[in-house]
């Protein structure tokens, strides 16, 4: 294409490691060690990308799924402050504002209790400096102990999470608020998410009005919120996601699980995308929206028709891994699309690396199609869409999908969902 570019991976300290909480956590202003790590890793790259040939004014922060948070954490983080390390992003099936909940330190407590219990530092005045002094082999063991540390599901509780936290200083307040007041680092903004996110995270089993009912109110909402979200999300499953599994859902996914699918993934990434996109607008920054729908070829529960285009599923076509595109095709699939998602690939890729290297998408000469720049203003904003079953494989379309549901998600992130 003529236009090089450097791409650089980072590594950073994730689990217990990265996202310890509590309030003496708190007290010792080291929470999101994670995400300050991927800060310092930024400040390295201005401060030695041009001795491997790059421009550091002209980087770009690029995440998929918990990278895309990061992504847009970094965009809203220390009140939304430019330090230049930056000047575009990038958040496939992410986003700034994705986290449903942020985790106080209060809610943390029990866990990192029976961490220090577990390390034997309970005596100590200190409990941090205490775990601090242990050696890694033995810290991992307890951070790998489910009965310490137990696994926090996709439902909306459970064990800790991993994640972002407001210490009044990385983080000042939630980034839903940060998004509405404009505190966010105004670059360039490709963000979308993929058609059936939530087969990815729904719970299966389903199959009553009231199990569904206690999804919805395992992420601390009250009576009113839920009543809302039952009527909004309705069990008809034409409606439901995803649109592959025809009709009824088999009995051991759940009578209700398009209905779970759907929720689920609307207020794991689809409310936030649209957010951010609309805050982007709202503030003059250009915002490049999508929506990619193309189901990967093979067998569920991880592809197919029951999967759906499912979470991460458009990875290798940003990448152009041909291999991939069509990797769990059947003889007869691969006849009849591959050439088509070889096709998609070298496009997306291209249009990311368009964005990467001139911060806009699509150019005229490449495309036939042109990305537009969203448009809260528009009372249908319009959005990119890549699917094999639309001319081109790619097609500007509204971004009205589930509006009502996803308007009632967002703008409930700050309150009803404890955001």
């Amino acid at each position: 294409m003529g236009k090089p570019m450097i791409a650089v991976s980072i590594n950073y300290r994730v689990h217990c490691w990265g996202f310890i909480w509590s309030k003496e956590v708190q007290q010792a202003g080291a929470g999101n060690l994670g995400l300050r790590d991927q800060r310092l890793a930024l400040h390295w790259l201005q401060e030695n990308i041009a001795a491997f040939g790059g421009d550091y004014s002209k980087v770009t922060i690029w995440g998929e799924s918990a990278g895309a948070n990061s992504v847009g954490t970094h965009l809203v983080a220390y009140g939304g402050r430019d330090d230049g390390l930056f000047r575009a992003a990038i958040s496939e099936s992410g986003a700034p504002s994705v986290y449903a909940r942020y985790q106080a330190p209060e809610d943390w407590q029990p866990f990192y209790d029976a961490i220090v219990d577990a390390a034997g530092c309970s005596p100590a005045n200190d409990t941090l400096a205490c775990l601090r002094g242990i050696p890694e082999n033995t810290l991992h063991d307890i951070f790998d102990n489910s009965s310490i540390v137990p696994v926090h599901t996709l439902a909306g509780h459970g064990g800790p999470q991993f994640i972002p936290v407001i210490d009044g200083d990385f983080i000042e307040e939630s980034a839903t608020v940060q998004l509405r007041k404009g505190k966010f680092v105004k670059v360039p903004y490709l963000i979308g998410g993929n058609a059936d996110e939530g087969t990815s995270f729904a719970v299966m089993g389903v199959n009553t009005d009231a199990e569904f009912r206690e999804v919805v109110t395992n992420w601390g909402l009250d009576n009113a919120t839920a009543d809302a979200l039952e009527a909004l999300y309705p069990d008809i499953p034409k409606i439901g996601i995803p649109a592959t599994m025809v009709g009824k859902p088999p009995a051991q996914y759940g009578v209700q699980y398009k209905r779970v699918a759907a929720f689920q993934g609307d207020v794991n990434i689809h409310a936030a995308r649209r957010l951010a996109s609309q805050a982007w607008s709202a503030h003059n920054v250009s915002a490049y929206s999508y929506l990619f729908d193309v189901v990967e070829p093979g067998t569920a529960p991880k592809a197919g028709p029951y999967a759906g285009a499912n979470h991460g599923s458009e990875i290798p076509y940003v990448f152009d891994n041909k291999d991939a595109v069509g990797k769990n095709a059947d003889d007869k699939l691969k006849e009849g699309t591959l050439r088509s998602r070889r096709r998609l690939s070298t496009a997306m890729s291209r249009m990311w690396i368009n964005f990467v290297t001139t911060l806009n998408p699509s150019t005229p000469r490449e495309f036939a199609v042109k990305w537009p720049v969203y448009d809260h203003n528009n009372l249908e904003p319009e959005i990119m869409f890549f699917g094999l079953n639309v001319t081109g494989l790619m097609q500007v379309k509204t971004d009205v999908y589930r509006a009502e549901g996803i308007k009632y998600i967002s703008e409930r992130l700050e309150s009803a969902f404890g955001h």
